[in-house]
């Protein structure tokens, strides 16, 4: 049984390789359509799917075309282009660690896309706003975005988009060493991605897996899922994924007692993290090294990475940050306090409307039929004494009296 699933997990490797290369095919045909373009809408969803495409192998290169991509879209009145632009910003800033920067794309993306019901759009914004939230120490704020995405998904039947949900669950659980709810959120994520042949999300599954593994001290267990996740998302060119595993490979290692291989795979998870500005990554790697060194009795070593350690956890959460953040959160609360006031009292509204139109309508009605009794009343009158001076005049004339 494990060759057979061995097989299959080679098969996909070989089909995820080739798909690498349908990639970069993909961005060169994107690049050369941009070029042609004109200032159009087409344009527009041209700079996003191509700075979608890069928004892990070369993340500047992709905010640019997003930043493009939604001054474009304001110039042309295009909300859909100016909302996935705004998406892919939120997820560059949020993978530098710049979480104020981050929430305000995302809101933004979220706002726009409430505004002209994009279901789908509204629920992968929350699922973004609950990751900056996640990563920046709000696990409340994150679970009420995540659980928010997932009631918009379900809403709609897109069965394949809430695994993501149960993955970013079962993070905030791991987060909080609660392996057995973990646990379920990971396995949930696994199997749907299995059904769904979505390899993304299996990656990260397995990842999120081994880390429950690691958690209980199965050390094998977790090696085996790690390095699944990490042949899957080097198959992916995902810079991001690559990085969090090789940091889990080299932990595990290292709790093993083997330093030798564990700082192997942190400098490794250094080089690529170093290369796509991924700050979060980086900030937790130089603690892992510092133990690492620790672990080797170099303990210069081990200080050199801790201050390093210090000087990014001061850079990503210092006051100004979470100021920032915190501003911009209260900012949409109270944008959607008073939508849901304009909203209120639009429906009060409407209510009285509608109740002065009944009134007015019973007046009409009732007005109108006294008015027509009134007509047809003097009608009749007149009918009557028309016919009356006819009598009259004929009895005249055939000398009848009717006095």
């Amino acid at each position: 049984m494990k060759s057979f699933f061995r097989n299959i997990f080679c098969a996909e490797l070989i089909f995820l390789m080739c798909a690498h290369l349908y990639a970069q095919h993909v961005n060169d045909s994107l690049g050369r359509l941009i070029l042609k373009d004109a200032e159009d809408t087409s344009k527009v969803v041209h700079l996003n799917k191509l700075a979608w495409l890069l928004r892990s192998s070369a993340p500047d290169s992709a905010m640019q075309l997003a930043m493009k991509a939604q001054m474009l879209a304001v110039k042309l009145n295009f909300d859909k282009g100016d909302a996935d632009a705004y998406n892919t910003i939120g997820v560059i800033h949020y993978r530098k660690g710049e979480y104020a920067q981050a929430a305000s794309a995302h809101f933004s993306a979220l706002n726009i896309r409430e505004m002209i019901g994009d279901k789908q759009g509204v629920a992968f914004s929350y699922i973004n706003l609950g990751n900056v939230f996640s990563d920046e120490g709000s696990d409340s704020i994150a679970l009420d975005n995540y659980q928010h995405a997932s009631e918009m998904l379900s809403s709609i039947g897109d069965e394949k988009k809430i695994p993501i949900v149960y993955l970013d669950i079962c993070s905030i659980y791991l987060a909080e060493k609660n392996y057995k709810d973990g646990l379920t959120y990971a396995l949930r994520a696994r199997d749907a991605a299995v059904r769904a042949q979505d390899s993304t999300v299996l990656a990260e599954a397995c990842n999120n897996l081994g880390v429950v593994f690691d958690g209980r001290e199965n050390f094998a267990a977790a090696m085996e899922q790690f390095t699944t996740a990490w042949k899957i998302s080097e198959a992916l060119d995902d810079k991001m994924s690559m990085t969090d595993n090789a940091m889990n490979i080299g932990n595990v290692f290292r709790e093993q007692h083997d330093i030798t291989h564990a700082l192997e795979w942190h400098f490794k998870a250094e080089n690529i993290g170093r290369s796509i500005s991924y700050l979060e990554a980086l900030r937790e790697l130089y603690d892992d090294l510092s133990k690492d060194y620790i672990a080797k009795k170099n303990f210069e070593e081990a200080y050199v990475y801790q201050v390093r350690f210090k000087e990014l956890s001061d850079s990503l959460f210092n006051d100004e940050n979470t100021s920032a953040l915190n501003s911009i959160t209260e900012k949409w609360d109270n944008d959607r306090k008073e939508k849901d006031l304009l909203q209120k009292q639009k429906a009060d509204f409407d209510r009285k409307f509608s109740a002065m139109r009944l009134e007015q309508d019973t007046w009409i009605i009732a007005g109108g039929t006294l008015f027509a009794l009134i007509f047809f009343g003097i009608i009749f009158t007149l009918r009557r004494k028309l016919k009356n001076a006819q009598l009259i005049i004929l009895s005249k004339e055939d000398g009848i009296n009717t006095e």
